[in-house]
């Protein structure tokens, strides 16, 4: 039993509640490791229960002058990465609903959910007419096809160009109501959309010359200097530019909205105090030598503490 030692404290925050207890309760016949770690255990349980949050950040951030909080160091540290970790999942767990339930849902009613006076200006409800539907359909085609041409050369070739004149006039009037009103539905959408259509390229061009941003600034304030940089307008950022828009917006929701999680540094202000938002480059800050060699440093301070107390 002598032989195994307390684990490392940078992985007791992932000990679930099952581990916290089953290690709290171990005894010398139980696995030697729980055994080991049964004294940080019983701690981290206790805190969880007693100290309020504020507590535990005082504890996880006090120096090594602060006796009273300091030996409660790691521990705090622990209970507060746990405590972070479950947050950040379970506001991703829910996210990740959320996305599927719109994916399912939301999409689906969108497809569905067109309307009918379009369709029912080109399309006949067959279910209702039958047969019917399929004779009232307009003789003359929408869209000019070689066939109508065709017809109109011959008319023209055997009536003149006045015969064709009152051939039209004529088609018009045999003609039957619903084809007038099917072209009419038509040709009003066309003319709105290319109206709004000649309008936009226009409107698109005069914020290209005018070297506006064009990206919704809603939920991502900024502002842009000349160089074209994105800026933080929160009080106390405006000296921080960022080249990226996706590198601002991690910027933002690091500090600003908090919807980033972060990874911090267990030996704090001894190796780095600022947080990192990604997971691979936290792991790679504790593979490197420098994390290693003051994770030893520190190691050997605490031994000596101990020694003297």
């Amino acid at each position: 039993m002598s032989g195994v030692s307390v684990t490392d404290s940078s992985l007791w925050f992932e000990w679930d509640d099952a581990t916290l207890k089953r290690k709290a309760h171990a005894t010398e016949s139980d696995d030697a490791q729980d055994y080991a770690d049964r004294h940080v255990a019983r701690d981290i349980r206790g805190g969880r229960k007693e100290w309020t949050k504020e507590e535990v950040m005082k504890k996880a951030n006090a120096s090594r002058y602060d006796y009273e909080n300091y030996e409660d160091r790691d521990v705090a540290k622990a209970i507060n990465k746990r405590d972070r970790n479950d947050a950040s999942r379970e506001a991703r767990e829910k996210a990740e609903t959320a996305m599927a339930n719109l994916s399912l849902d939301g999409p689906l009613k969108r497809i569905n959910d067109k309307g009918t006076a379009f369709k029912d200006a080109i399309y006949y409800d067959d279910s209702k007419r039958g047969k019917e539907s399929q004779k009232r359909k307009p003789k003359i085609p929408l869209v000019p096809s070689r066939s109508g041409s065709k017809s109109r050369t011959d008319n023209a070739g055997v009536q003149g160009r006045e015969g064709r004149g009152s051939a039209r006039e004529k088609g018009k009037r045999d003609r039957p109501a619903s084809a007038s009103r099917t072209r009419d539905s038509l040709k009003k959408p066309a003319t709105a959309n290319s109206s709004s259509s000649t309008k936009t390229p226009t409107a698109s061009s005069s914020n290209t010359m005018s070297g506006t941003e064009a990206e919704p600034t809603t939920d991502y304030p900024y502002t842009r200097n000349k160089e074209g940089r994105y800026i933080c307008p929160v009080k106390g950022c405006e000296t921080k530019s960022y080249s990226e828009r996706s590198r601002f917006r991690t910027h933002y929701d690091t500090k600003h909205t908090r919807r980033a999680e972060l990874y911090y540094c267990d030996l704090g202000h001894e190796c780095r105090e600022e947080p990192f938002d990604r997971h691979d480059s936290y792991l790679k800050h504790l593979r490197s030598d420098r994390h290693q060699r003051k994770q030893a440093d520190h190691e050997n301070k605490v031994n000596k503490t101990n020694t003297l107390f």
